[in-house]
């Protein structure tokens, strides 16, 4: 299931230390540009499971984020956050991992981060 947020809701959410929002998009991609939030983090798909495989310790230095849990609301998104994307790709990867509040942002970078 893909939860479409209002740019209103989001911008709530953004505003949240206790929702992370996971950028899954490239080095390069997020050089040029990404979503604003207070808990964000860079992690490309391509490492998203490695990831949240670290010791806290770990995941925090490498990440410079305070390490989720399993009960924090995490979003994610690559660029146009479509139903089969990075960004959806990396939502199934935490759900099977444990983290049941992850979800994906419909739209992506390019649907909230220039509306910023």
């Amino acid at each position: 299931m893909t939860l479409d947020l209002s740019f209103a809701d989001f911008e709530l959410k953004a505003k949240s230390s206790d929702i992370l929002f996971i950028d899954v998009r490239s080095d390069q991609e997020v050089a040029d540009g990404h979503i604003k939030a207070v808990y964000w983090a860079h992690i490309s798909r391509a490492e998203i499971e490695e990831a949240f495989c670290l010791s806290v310790g770990d995941f925090e230095a490498k990440y410079n984020v305070k390490m989720p849990t399993k009960q924090t609301e995490i979003w994610t998104n690559c660029k146009s956050g479509s139903d089969t994307g990075r960004s959806a790709q990396s939502r199934d990867i935490l759900r099977k991992l444990g983290f049941q509040k992850a979800n994906m942002l419909k739209g992506g970078y390019l649907k909230y981060g220039p509306a910023q």
